[in-house]
């Protein structure tokens, strides 16, 4: 009798054919078009590829999505009045994998979509985002060009979230995409931190011609928070020495990008495992390990935080003066007083407020009272289910949900410093996440009560 693993996977077997197709198909239009371009034939090669790979297994498309969130290049293909528009290579797998899941739960009715929990704050947020956009656009205060990609942005997190939720089958698929999110924080690690010393600040790789340290920042204050979490919760010893080894190595590309909201980020890290955990060891060793990086910072990262602010003497009184960029942090907080006075129901519209360098700030001038309330629904959502999931009778769902936790907190304090929560390098691995957790949440209740099968899994959350 012949074991299944001698058997040829049908799946593998189709990719295989559709590389080998694209590589003839691109040999042959950049030998009659382009001369035998080596950058379009590889083009070629990975985008039949990719596409090919999307349609024919969502899981398999849904860990290229993976890789993509932080090494797919930016493409700029224009301008939308003062702001660049960019593609990148998730912004057609994502749909294309939609697409792929929606015509395998067609053709296998027993697999159903799940929406819950979060649907319901996620339909209104957007919808508000749209109402508020639409009046403001009518009054003349947004483009609607701009503010329109803005909103697909949003959506297309929660895209994310969605296939992150439908898309594994089993404990086991969810597995390797959490994997494939923590081998592609390696490689971030080894792209980022041979730069250093470099530039002046490090920014995420093939970020284009202006970097954001923000945007590396607050990814790797989100992957060290979801290691922290498998250090912590994690019965497998070897797993915590690999999850103690990565948060070693990430902290130090962290540092250099000289970014003081990711700083704030990874002390609000810090403080959440303090509390949440509540045992004297893990407080001990969290105090040590930022006295340490306090400790051993470089030169350049101390320099950073010490001109944040300073003690100025005049000829009466002593001042205590901020720093331009951290100053202007504290300016911006002045949109909620406008916004209260001139549109305080549905504020701006999306893009209104200009260049808000703070979400909270930004969400309430864009989104007014009902915007803001439903971000604030979706946060109180958010922090419920990472609770949910340290509840959990599975050990990787505690840690997981553990380190969630952690980086939602650290993402809230990193926000107040920068536009967190539109920002697609840390967004996308976010709502993941998200998803992740809802997943083996559902998964470990239709286990639990197989009747509950038929009733949408856990829509006390919503």
């Amino acid at each position: 009798m012949i074991s299944d693993m001698s058997r040829p996977n049908p799946r593998v077997v189709v990719l295989s054919f559709i590389f080998v197709l694209a590589v003839f198909a691109a040999y042959l239009v950049g030998k009659s078009v382009y001369q035998y371009d080596t950058l379009f034939l590889l083009g070629g090669v990975i985008a039949t590829f990719l596409i090919g790979a999307s349609l024919i297994d969502p899981r398999v498309s849904l860990g290229i999505i993976v890789v993509c969130m932080m090494l797919s290049p930016e493409i700029p293909i224009g301008t939308s009045g003062s702001r660049e528009v960019a593609l990148r290579a998730e912004d057609f797998l994502i749909p294309l994998t939609l697409f792929s899941l929606i015509g395998r739960k067609i053709t296998e009715p027993s697999q159903r979509l799940i929406f819950k929990p979060l649907f319901m704050p996620m339909i209104l947020f957007v919808a508000v985002s749209i109402g508020s956009t639409f009046f403001a656009y009518y009054d003349g205060l947004v483009r609607a060009g701009t503010a329109s990609l803005y909103i697909l942005k949003t959506v297309e997190f929660f895209l994310v979230y969605f296939l992150a939720l439908n898309v594994p089958r089993n404990r086991e698929d969810a597995d390797r995409i959490l994997w494939t999110m923590f081998a592609t924080a390696i490689v971030v690690f080894l792209i980022t931190s041979s730069q250093i010393g470099t530039v002046d600040r490090l920014g995420a790789p093939f970020e284009g011609d202006k970097p954001e340290p923000n945007t590396l920042g607050g990814y790797l204050a989100l992957m060290i928070a979801i290691l922290g979490g498998f250090v912590f919760r994690h019965p497998s010893e070897r797993i915590r020495t690999f999850c103690i080894a990565l948060i070693l190595a990430l902290t130090l590309p962290l540092l250099f990008t000289l970014s003081r909201s990711s700083y704030l980020a990874l002390g609000g890290i810090g403080l959440t495992f303090i509390f949440v955990e509540r045992r004297p060891g893990i407080a001990i060793g969290v105090i040590t390990a930022l006295f340490f990086i306090v400790l051993l910072a470089p030169d350049v990262v101390r320099d950073r935080v010490e001109t944040t602010a300073e003690l100025v003497e005049g000829p009466f009184t002593t001042e205590f003066v901020l720093e331009g960029s951290a100053a202007s942090k504290f300016h911006i907080w002045v949109w909620f007083k406008i916004a209260m006075k001139t549109r305080p129901f549905l504020g701006w519209g999306t893009t209104g407020a200009g260049l808000v360098d703070s979400y909270y700030p930004r969400a309430f001038a864009e989104g007014g009272v009902f915007g803001f309330g439903l971000f604030l629904l979706i946060q109180f959502s958010l922090f419920r289910l990472a609770i949910l999931g340290r509840r959990s009778k599975d050990a990787v769902t505690r840690a997981l949900s553990t380190g969630y936790l952690a980086g939602l907190v650290g993402l809230s304090a990193h926000s107040l410093g920068a536009n967190t929560f539109i920002i697609v390098r840390i967004m996308e691995p976010f709502w993941l996440v998200t998803g992740l957790i809802a997943f083996r949440l559902n998964l470990e209740r239709s286990e639990n009560d197989p009747a509950s099968v038929k009733a949408p899994p856990l829509a006390a959350t919503t």
